[in-house]
C-alpha cells in the first residue's frame, strides 16, 4: 500500500496534532486523517463533511488503507453539529475553510477542544474572533505551498486569554523561529502588494495601507533584512 504523501500545507497541520481522538471538519477527500492514522499517530478520527461526495472520498481512502473501522467514523452534515460531547474529541481540525465561515461553526457548537486551523482567507478576522471569545493562539506559522501562502495556526481555550497587538497577528511569533525562508517571501509579497496601492486607493483606505507598510517594515527589521 502506498504511504500517505502531504503537501507541505497539509503536513504543518498534521503536525500540530496532539491528542488522540480528532474530527476532521471539511475533511474533503480525508488525506490528513488517513495519514494520522496510518502512522499510528492518534486513536480515533471522525471525518465530516458538508458535502456527501466529499466524505465518500475519505470513506475510500480509509477502506484502501485498511484501516480499522473501529478507528474511523464518516459523518455527513454543517460544521461541528455532527459532532456530540459523547465523541470525547479532543481536537479539531478546520482546514480549507474560509475564516468568516471557520468563526461561525465554531460559534454554533459547545465543543471544547483545541483548534488547528488553516483558512484560506480571512485569517486575520478569525484570529481576533477567537481571541475576543477566550481563545489563545498557541501557534501562528506562514507557510508557502504550490505558489500560495497559507496561515496556520492553533488556538486553545483559556480563562486568561492574553492580548494581540496587530504585529502579532499579522506575523504569528513561530514565523520567527527557526527556517524563515517562507515568511521571507511573505513579507516581499506583502510589501509589493501594499506598495503597489498606497498611491491609488481611496483616502480613507490609505492610513490603513501605511500602517500595513509600517508592520511590514517592523518584520522586516527583526529578520535583519
Amino acid at each position: 500500500m502506498n504511504r500517505i504523501r502531504l503537501s507541505k500545507r497539509m503536513q504543518l497541520v498534521a503536525d500540530q496534532v496532539k491528542g488522540k481522538r480528532i474530527a476532521d471538519i471539511g475533511c474533503d477527500h480525508g488525506k490528513i486523517i488517513t495519514y494520522l492514522l496510518v502512522n499510528n499517530l492518534i486513536d480515533y478520527a471522525i471525518c465530516s463533511d458538508i458535502s456527501a461526495p466529499s466524505v465518500a472520498k475519505a470513506e475510500a481512502l480509509l477502506k484502501q488503507h485498511n484501516i480499522d473501522d473501529k478507528c474511523w467514523d464518516i459523518r455527513c452534515g454543517d460544521g461541528l453539529k455532527t459532532i456530540s460531547c459523547e465523541d470525547k474529541i479532543d481536537e479539531v481540525i478546520m482546514s480549507g475553510l474560509g475564516g468568516r465561515e471557520i468563526s461561525k461553526i465554531i460559534s454554533q457548537s459547545d465543543i471544547k477542544a483545541r483548534l488547528i486551523l488553516q483558512p484560506q482567507h480571512n485569517e486575520i478576522d478569525l484570529k481576533r474572533y477567537l481571541v475576543s471569545h477566550g481563545y489563545n493562539i498557541v501557534f501562528d506559522k506562514i507557510v508557502y505551498d504550490m505558489s500560495k501562502f497559507y496561515n496556520v495556526f492553533v488556538a486553545e481555550q483559556s480563562d486568561e486569554v492574553r492580548k494581540y497587538n496587530d504585529y502579532e497577528l499579522y506575523f504569528g511569533k513561530d514565523n520567527f523561529t527557526g527556517d524563515n525562508h517562507d515568511l521571507r517571501k511573505y513579507i516581499l509579497f506583502l510589501e509589493n502588494k501594499y506598495k503597489n496601492i498606497v498611491d491609488i486607493v481611496p483616502e480613507d483606505t490609505r492610513l490603513e495601507v501605511q500602517y500595513m507598510l509600517q508592520l511590514i517594515d517592523k518584520a522586516k527589521k527583526e529578520i535583519g533584512e
